[in-house]
């Protein structure tokens, strides 16, 4: 019998027995079963006709390229379980909101730089202060602080409950509930009467001078320091004040020294600069060797007079007209410092430069006055336009999140 009749044969001979019969001559019988051809790994369901050609989709397409022209219509299709390409690409569609801007949850790298200038595991993208450790999405709202501590868009939204009328002691907390804390101001002369301030030096030369005890009256604490030996300067003598005002200094001081009232400052302390005690060189040279790493330093040379009636609109100036400016120096700027902010608030006569300078950098400020003569409260007592200034002074200096009398 030719070959063309025996498959005819074979062919109807199998449609009425099992499927996967075959003849004795080894020719492979026709499966008509199930043969889908879906293989997901070792399983192989058979859902149709094999006709010997295979594509498999984990490892690139494939076609038998044998002599198998037989009714065979196996159209395997193998994928792969991560169903990748067969080039390997990954076409997951991952993304990457972690907050420290490295987690990644597929193949996908949509990550970017995370910029953290405070070091608190937090994205500046994400953290609403990225110069405070303290404030990111992880921390508590503290009340009373005005702060947004958890950077949530609200500052201090946490219920206050008063526990007085007014604010009558320094207990660093809001005890009125008016969202300042320690804003007393008992004796009503405009002055916090829980500024922590120390006094740098010695009293200036005019001997009728008690600035020290003009301080304390408005409610103030004064510690003066560093007023006899001038031990070395240490981040520990500056610790219990909110505010130090530079006095008459007894020696000149180290670069080291400088750069410690420096950090202090960065961190949120105020200081003040006065000068003009006398002609000589230690009156502008002693201010200028803490002044130097500030960008800021006094001119030096003959004195100056005023009064100073220039002023620009700012914290410091406000409501003066006049003061008095008795032998004193210009304040002059050195270097153009990009972490301070400087701001020329009053002017010499004649052209004759700053009279007064105030600086902002971090959290801290500095204010820089070119006479001594507003030191000497038993000169100006009847001016009220001195202690105006004075008011100011405190007031813009002091710590910016309480002990607030008149916002600045």
């Amino acid at each position: 019998m030719g070959n063309r009749a025996r498959l005819s044969l074979t062919f109807i001979l199998c449609l009425l027995v099992p499927a996967g019969c075959s003849d004795d001559s080894g020719v492979p019988s026709a499966d008509i079963g199930t043969h889908s051809g879906t293989d997901t790994g070792s399983t192989d369901s058979n859902t149709g006709f094999d006709v010997g050609s295979s594509t498999d989709s984990g490892s690139g397409v494939s076609t038998d390229g044998g002599d198998d022209t037989h009714l065979d219509t196996d159209q395997a299709t193998e994928s792969a379980p991560d169903s990748a390409s067969a080039s390997g690409s990954d076409t997951g569609g991952g993304s990457d909101t972690s907050k420290d801007g490295t987690g990644d949850t597929n193949q996908t790298d949509t990550t970017k730089d995370c910029v953290d200038e405070d070091s608190d595991g937090w994205c500046a993208e994400f953290d609403c202060d990225d110069n405070n450790e303290n404030a990111n999405p992880d921390q508590e709202e503290i009340p009373g602080n005005q702060v947004d501590d958890d950077c949530d868009g609200s500052t201090d939204e946490m219920t206050c409950v008063p526990v007085s009328d007014d604010e009558t002691v320094c207990d660093g907390l809001d005890d009125d509930c008016n969202g300042w804390i320690d804003d007393v101001d008992v004796g009503g002369d405009g002055i916090c009467d829980c500024l922590r301030i120390g006094v740098m030096g010695t009293p200036g030369v005019n001997p009728s001078a008690n600035f020290k005890a003009w301080l304390e009256e408005r409610g103030t604490s004064v510690t003066r320091f560093h007023n006899k030996n001038a031990p070395e300067l240490t981040p520990a003598d500056l610790l219990p004040f909110d505010v130090v005002i530079v006095d008459r200094l007894v020696r000149l001081y180290s670069s080291n020294e400088a750069a410690i009232l420096k950090n202090w400052v960065t961190g949120g302390g105020g200081v003040m600069f006065m000068t003009g005690y006398t002609a000589g060189e230690p009156s502008w040279a002693r201010p200028n060797s803490l002044m130097e790493p500030l960008g800021l330093e006094y001119e030096g040379g003959p004195l100056k007079n005023g009064p100073i009636t220039d002023f620009a609109s700012h914290p410091i100036t406000k409501g003066l007209t006049s003061v008095t400016f008795l032998g004193g120096w210009a304040v002059l700027e050195t270097n153009a410092d990009p972490a301070a902010k400087n701001t020329v608030v009053a002017h010499l006569p004649a052209k004759g430069g700053a009279a007064g300078t105030a600086q902002e950098r971090g959290k801290g400020r500095v204010f820089a006055w070119g006479d001594e003569w507003i030191e000497f409260d038993s000169e100006w007592t009847k001016l009220p336009e001195i202690e105006q200034l004075w008011v100011n002074i405190l007031g813009w200096l002091g710590p910016q999140d309480s002990c607030q009398i008149n916002v600045q």
